[in-house]
């Protein structure tokens, strides 16, 4: 079952909907191994998860890879299951400890947090601060603005973004818009009743579509 292509890749996965690999537009697989978990490539890198089949030791049964565009592959770590990853976009992970980390070679964490809001299309990621409250902003992986203000949304418009998920992590695409999209998307920025408004620049003009 082929999936949509998201950054040169196609999430490809078996009839029963156990096994994932990636699939670009040559045709040519991403890794020879098959993943139990797959996350799209909404960014320049992602995260997958490989069954080992190893029984004799339960903490090592799965193996946590951290995928580049390019097609490189690196194991991060090994887990007893799959469920220590929340969600993975827009180059940035939540994990069940509340930890934002970015998609890196050092795993670099960002914050820890209770509420993290991913709009796909430009990249973006507004996450609170667990301890702050506050919000803060992440384009890319990169912060862009710190945790300072009491709200970050995209600003009022004909636009309606949709969420996948909900509850601590949630990621947002824009439906319902003929193509082509906008070129960027407005977000304001609110702090200590004071607004500023931010343009962020969109990947494509095409609708995304994740799976």
């Amino acid at each position: 079952v082929l999936g949509p292509m998201i950054n040169g890749w196609s999430i490809i996965q078996t009839v029963d909907g156990k096994s994932y690999n990636y699939i670009n537009a040559d045709g040519a697989l991403l890794s020879t191994l098959w993943f139990a978990k797959a996350y799209a490539f909404t960014a320049e890198a992602t995260l997958a998860y490989v069954d080992t089949g190893n029984v004799a030791n339960s903490e090592e049964r799965y193996a946590l890879y951290l995928l580049q565009r390019t097609g490189e592959m690196k194991l991060w770590r090994h887990a007893p299951n799959m469920d220590d990853v929340v969600g993975c976009a827009a180059g940035v992970a939540m994990m069940t400890t509340g930890e934002l980390v970015r998609l890196d070679a050092a795993h670099t964490a960002l914050c820890q947090s209770d509420d993290v809001a991913v709009y796909a299309d430009c990249g973006a990621v507004v996450a609170r601060d667990r301890q702050s409250g506050k919000y803060g902003l992440f384009v890319n992986g990169e912060q862009q603005y710190d945790f300072a203000y009491d709200s970050i949304d995209p600003a009022p418009s004909d636009i309606t973004w949709t969420a996948a998920g909900n509850g601590a992590y949630r990621v947002l695409t824009v439906t319902g818009m003929p193509y082509p999209l906008p070129l960027s998307h407005y977000f304001a920025l609110e702090k200590n009743g004071a607004q500023e408004m931010v343009a962020l620049s969109t990947a494509s003009v095409y609708p995304l579509l994740l799976p």
